[in-house]
């Protein structure tokens, strides 16, 4: 029996996660069509963006029997899940160690903003701490009352009212991090866990029988050409644990951490955290560490 129209799927992810590995891993699969991180028809050529509703009826209009469609990373989970379950297709959100990611997604876009020879970036860069300053600034202001945000920039800038731009930077990662995982938890969507998909192939198997329904079959030799097209982040000499991870930190920024942490959600982030097994983090935010 075939599915057709029914065979599309939608990982959700905020990136930093493995997400192009994961899409290019599943789009090596001959059965199987996957992008990432795009809003757009990849018919298009203008690349014009369109709502997450319209995305999902361009995977359908490609889709067949036996062949599945779909992406990773793009539209936010909350906004895309009942969309694509509403149409018959397979969701599942996928997840990493918070305090890897935020150092990914810190180290990401403060290097590129402070990178002299990328002065569109840091233009960009200043635009979005700009618009983060305007829309949490009880989070800010709090901040600021605890004397954890310093007022002299690290790289001579004005910064924002004052405020440094590394700081801004991190309390921006934290939050862009920790907000997706608290709507996560909030949600039935089945979460997968990086570190267990990028390195064991039944954690993957779990991850592709989940979007294909079990459709598709997943050969030895499929499995060995997934697990040999590259090692996940290669520019990390030493994989540390997160304990030494987050003692890396600058000590503001530690404390900036477990400061925002009563904006987001400590209960549920502490449950859903300790779920996964990310024990440290859990710690950290009941004031354990």
């Amino acid at each position: 029996m075939g599915y057709g129209l029914n065979n599309i799927f939608y990982i959700s992810t905020l990136g930093h996660s493995a997400s192009s590995w994961l899409a290019m891993a599943l789009d090596m699969h001959p059965n199987i069509t996957c992008y990432h991180g795009i809003r757009y028809s990849p018919d298009d050529p203008s690349c014009k963006e369109v709502d997450g509703g319209s995305f999902l009826e361009i995977l359908q209009n490609k889709a067949k029997d036996n062949h599945f469609v779909g992406s990773v990373h793009g539209y936010p989970g909350t906004h895309i899940e009942k969309m694509i379950e509403k149409a018959g297709g397979q969701f599942a959100t996928c997840i990493r160690n918070p305090i890897f990611r935020i150092s990914s997604v810190y180290q990401h876009h403060y290097s590129k903003a402070m990178a002299v020879d990328k002065l569109k970036q840091r233009e960009n860069f200043e635009e979005m701490i700009a618009s983060f300053y305007a829309n949490n600034k009880q989070t800010v202001a709090a901040l600021k009352k605890h004397g954890l945000l310093r007022g002299a920039s690290i790289d001579g800038s004005p910064g924002i009212e004052g405020l440094s731009y590394t700081d801004l930077c991190f309390m921006w990662s934290v939050m862009y991090v920790t907000y997706h995982d608290f709507y996560t938890a909030q949600s039935d969507n089945h979460v997968f866990r990086m570190e267990d998909y990028t390195q064991y192939p039944e954690a993957f198997a779990d991850l592709f029988n989940r979007i294909t329904k079990d459709q598709i079959t997943l050969d030895t030799q499929y499995l060995s050409k997934v697990f040999n097209i590259g090692k996940i982040n290669p520019h990390r000499k030493a994989v540390l644990t997160d304990i030494a991870e987050f003692k890396q930190w600058p000590e503001n920024h530690q404390k900036i951490f477990k400061a925002m942490i009563p904006f987001i959600g400590p209960n549920v982030l502490q449950v859903f955290y300790k779920c996964l097994g990310y024990e440290f983090v859990s710690n950290i935010i009941n004031q354990d560490i």
